[in-house]
């Protein structure tokens, strides 16, 4: 199957082989994250701010509310699935009931996906910084302050963070330290979220031009 979820409130899951829905789950607002997938649940959040899990069947298994949209789109580790909200809240929770195990407030609203590297969780905020928290219990190991709005989601390669910020600059930050490696400053602000490849960095702006980059 395929899952994927639409502005038209439904979570839906299809057949790869006919192109025909297998089911689809109302959620009740529109989704804009991506899925993340374990071998028995889907999870996903919603523009009203609920995080929903799902068995591979469509049927409801959990159901968290946060106080604003999540954007974000989550990522499960070590049993914990992991996401930002509008509330300007990193959220972790139990994967298997959803039950809550730390947040962690930044200044305004993650947009950005996590990405979890060494054990660390690292996402951006629009408060303008970069954090690295300790995954297990939330301890903020270190925090970069970039130009303006950070709404890209970071990547991990070889030791580093590599992440967009809207003041049009893609960073390359050390994993351990959050010190500035590098910064390369394009036309526009930057909302994407890279991608490594081979060493190379690929990042779009809003000034028209998709960069690549030596990590």
């Amino acid at each position: 199957h395929v899952f994927f979820g639409s502005d038209d409130h439904k979570f839906y899951a299809v057949r790869v082989a006919t192109g025909r829905a297998a089911w689809k789950y109302d959620a009740g607002s529109p989704i804009r994250s991506r899925p993340a997938l374990t071998d028995e649940l889907i999870i996903f959040g919603t523009d009203l701010g609920d995080v929903f899990a799902l068995d591979l069947s469509g049927q409801l298994k959990w159901r968290f509310k946060t106080k604003r949209s999540v954007m974000s789109s989550p990522v499960v580790y070590e049993g914990m699935v992991f996401f930002g909200s509008s509330d300007s809240h990193l959220y972790t929770l139990e994967a298997k009931n959803g039950w809550s195990v730390w947040r962690y407030r930044t200044g305004k609203p993650v947009i950005s996906s996590p990405v979890i590297a060494n054990g660390n969780v690292h996402f951006g905020s629009v408060d303008g910084y970069v954090y690295a928290l300790d995954a297990s219990s939330g301890r903020e190991r270190w925090k970069f302050k970039a130009g303006d709005q950070v709404t890209s989601s970071p990547a991990y390669f070889n030791g580093a963070i590599y992440i967009g910020g809207v003041d049009g600059k893609v960073y390359s930050l050390d994993a351990k330290t959050g010190k500035e490696r590098w910064s390369y400053a394009t036309g526009g602000a930057i909302t994407g979220s890279p991608c490594v490849s081979d060493g190379i960095v690929y990042i779009g702006s809003t000034d028209q031009h998709v960069y690549a980059l030596k990590a």
